[in-house]
């Protein structure tokens, strides 16, 4: 871990810089070596230094404290920690107002999670069964795990009846956040022999190019 020493004195010079002249043989100084566990506290057991002014160096770079963090935090839901470094890599210092908005966006394809860590975080978190973030996520979900058994779209009604069935909402949340997604660009859906099918838009644009071909 980091190694942070704190280095105690009376007066500072003409800079502005610690001043311990006037200190003969006196070390006052203190030694920290940070375990891997956060937070950490310091005491002093059996001294205690009365000098006016400390001195700091060693102290971790924000960035290295935020990651920290971060990754405390994520792993506090037994979520892989390689989630946390990825998740940095994409938001850097707004990762954890990102998670706490939308824990959800670790199942993201760019992050990696699975839906299972994304939402076992999120209802940790507080958010509702039925929330829109929740049953978007399962929808999205539902797609992705459709193309891996090799189908490359999802009638409406079944990918409805899907996301009802993963977590257990009414129909009626899951035709809205299927209609936002569908507004937003995150689902693509087209009409194709009188079925109404839902793809994922990057699998639609090969489909299409495939078909112009």
């Amino acid at each position: 871990g980091a190694v942070i020493v704190i280095r105690h004195g009376e007066d500072l010079d003409a800079d502005g810089n610690l001043w311990r002249g006037n200190l003969a043989f006196a070390g006052a100084k203190t030694v920290l070596t940070c375990g891997p566990k956060a937070p950490f506290e310091y005491s002093p057991r059996f001294t205690f230094f009365g000098y006016r002014y400390a001195e700091i160096s060693g102290w971790p770079a924000d960035e290295e404290l935020t990651m920290r963090r971060l990754m405390d935090f994520v792993c506090s839901f037994s979520i892989r920690p390689i989630l946390a470094l990825k998740i940095y890599k994409f938001y850097g210092e707004n990762s954890m107002d990102i998670l706490h908005t939308d824990p959800y966006i670790l199942a993201a394809p760019h992050i990696g999670g699975t839906f299972a860590e994304a939402d076992g975080m999120a209802l940790e978190l507080g958010f509702e069964e039925d929330s829109t973030e929740r049953v978007r996520a399962a929808a999205l979900f539902e797609l992705e795990h459709n193309l891996n058994n090799g189908h490359c779209f999802i009638p409406q009604p079944s990918l409805v009846e899907a996301t009802c069935r993963l977590i257990g909402v009414e129909n009626e949340s899951a035709e809205r956040c299927i209609d936002a997604l569908v507004e937003e660009g995150s689902i693509v859906r087209e009409e194709i022999n009188g079925i109404t099918a839902c793809y994922l838009p990057a699998l639609y644009e090969a489909e299409s190019y495939v078909a112009r071909r």
